[in-house]
C-alpha cells in the first residue's frame, strides 16, 4: 500500500516539475536565452534518467540500474547551479532564482517522497530473497526435502512473474 501511495505522490511531483521547466523554458524563451534552455533540456534528461534507473531497478532489482538514478540526481543540481549563473546576470534574476529554487526543491522531493521508498522497498524484497534462499540452503544441509523445494521455487517464480507482470504492465501505462 505504501509503495502505491508513493508512486501517486511520485507521479504528481513529476507532473509538478514538468509546469515548471515549463514555465521557465517560457520565461527563457522570452528572454531569447539559448544557454538557459538547453540546461532546462538538460535537467528533463536527468529526471529522465533518474526515472529510468528507479524503474530498471524496480523491475530487476539490480544494484546497477541505481546508476542513472544517482547520477541523473547529481547532475540536476549541476545544472541548476549553472541556470543560477546565468540567470545571475539577468534583469528578472528574483524571480527566476525563485523558480529555480522551487524546482531544485521539488525535484528533491520526488527523490525523497516517491523514488527512494519505492527503490527501500524493492532492495527489502532481494534482501528477503536472499535470507530465504541462506534459509532454504540451511535446511537442505540438515535433510532436505525435494517435494518442499519445488513447492518453494514454485511460489518464489509465481511471485517474480507477478512482480514483473505488474511492472511491465505499469512502465506500459507510463509510457503512454
Amino acid at each position: 500500500m505504501e509503495t502505491f501511495i508513493s508512486r501517486a505522490v511520485g507521479k504528481s511531483i513529476l507532473d509538478e516539475i514538468r509546469s515548471r521547466l515549463a514555465a521557465l523554458d517560457l520565461f527563457f524563451q522570452r528572454a531569447e536565452n539559448d544557454s538557459a534552455q538547453i540546461l532546462l533540456v538538460s535537467i528533463a534528461k536527468d529526471m529522465v534518467d533518474q526515472e529510468t534507473g528507479q524503474k530498471g531497478f524496480l523491475i530487476s532489482g539490480l544494484d546497477e540500474f541505481l546508476d542513472p538514478f544517482r547520477q541523473g540526481g547529481e547532475n540536476i543540481r549541476i545544472h541548476i547551479n549553472e541556470l543560477r549563473v546565468i540567470v545571475e546576470k539577468g534583469i528578472d534574476k528574483v524571480e527566476v532564482l525563485a523558480q529555480l529554487d522551487k524546482l531544485e526543491a521539488t525535484a528533491l522531493e520526488w527523490g525523497e517522497a516517491a523514488a527512494s521508498k519505492e527503490i527501500a522497498s524493492r532492495s527489502e524484497t532481494n534482501k528477503s530473497r536472499l535470507s530465504t534462499a541462506e534459509s532454504l540452503q540451511r535446511n537442505l544441509t540438515s535433510g532436505p526435502k525435494l517435494e518442499e523445494l519445488v513447492a518453494l521455487m514454485v511460489r518464489i517464480s509465481t511471485r517474480e512473474g507477478m512482480f514483473l507482470d505488474r511492472a511491465y504492465t505499469e512502465g506500459a501505462i507510463l509510457a503512454n
